[in-house]
């Protein structure tokens, strides 16, 4: 009984096949000379196919109570909540939503604005919007710039969380309809 797996006219019939594969799939692969499967694996590895982009990390927007408290007080929450982001998702970037009153008052940001509470959430809007997915904080369901965050997500289709004490909870999006449209769930973090 033959112990091989295929005849060597098999294999050149197979090399041939796969070069054009590759030729299709890989830029310049086929400006390679290619002998044996040796070399194409050293082709392929010198053409960079099967190694993936470095994988960047997800932007994460925090929605928080803020109103009544001060910025240290804002800062302190969001560090606890910062840490146990990071121990669930791993490498993350934390978009910075904590929008300074007094500097944008210094800057004359929303010296025109005749509400306030409207341009901050207008801001925080546009920092959603760069988001891969939102955790929303203790007490943000008395917060209405909080609901509304949470509205803009869930009609957008973002990725939300809630942080309830030191537990991160998935929100899953059952469908499109506002903020009754939704099952809450614990995280399950794949890598």
């Amino acid at each position: 009984m033959d112990t091989r797996l295929m005849s060597e006219k098999d294999a050149i019939i197979c090399l041939i096949a796969l070069r054009k594969v590759l030729e299709k799939n890989i830029p310049d692969f086929s400006d390679k000379p290619i002998q044996d499967i040796a070399s194409i694996i050293k082709t392929i590895e010198q053409c960079g196919f099967g190694h993936s982009e470095p994988k960047t990390p997800k932007k994460v927007f925090i929605s928080q109570p803020m109103r009544g408290l001060s910025n240290d007080e804002i800062v302190a929450n969001r560090q606890k909540a910062i840490e146990v982001i990071k121990n669930n998702l791993g490498e993350v970037e934390i978009i910075n939503s904590v929008l300074n009153r007094d500097e944008l008052a210094k800057n004359g940001d929303f010296s025109l604005s005749k509400n306030s509470r409207v341009y901050f959430l207008g801001e925080s809007l546009k920092l959603l919007s760069q988001a891969d997915c939102v955790v929303f904080m203790d007490g943000y369901k008395e917060m209405d710039g909080c609901l509304c965050e949470e509205f803009v997500a869930r009609q957008y289709g973002i990725q939300s969380y809630q942080l309830i004490g030191d537990e991160l909870r998935s929100v899953q999006v059952v469908g499109v309809g506002g903020i009754d449209s939704c099952q809450m769930g614990s995280i399950e973090v794949t890598q």
